[in-house]
């Protein structure tokens, strides 16, 4: 297995695929599930679909602790003022 990528199976009703993006050696991570999943509901109340509505919040969550705050000692938070990098590689495999 290759540890240099974080990849994430995604398998929806009539859809399954991979995220994959670059793994992030930090230990600014603090709150990725919460802003993971707040980001994914902001998505699906905006009417986007499902699918659009993962691809979408595991972007931000990667771009979230890629550019994380520097704040206090030890585990740090992520980046809630990030912007969307577009470096998300979807893999779809038969």
């Amino acid at each position: 297995m290759d540890d240099s990528y974080a990849m994430d199976f995604v398998s929806l009703e009539k859809d399954s695929f991979w995220l994959k993006t670059n793994r992030i050696q930090t230990n600014r991570s603090h709150g990725t599930g919460d802003t993971f999943s707040s980001c994914l509901l902001a998505e699906l109340a905006k009417g986007n679909s499902l699918k659009d509505a993962i691809i979408t919040s595991k972007d931000f969550i990667y771009c979230a602790i890629k550019n994380g705050i520097h704040v206090g000692h030890g585990h740090g938070p992520v980046n809630h003022w990030t912007k969307l990098e577009g470096n998300l590689e979807i893999v779809v495999k038969d």
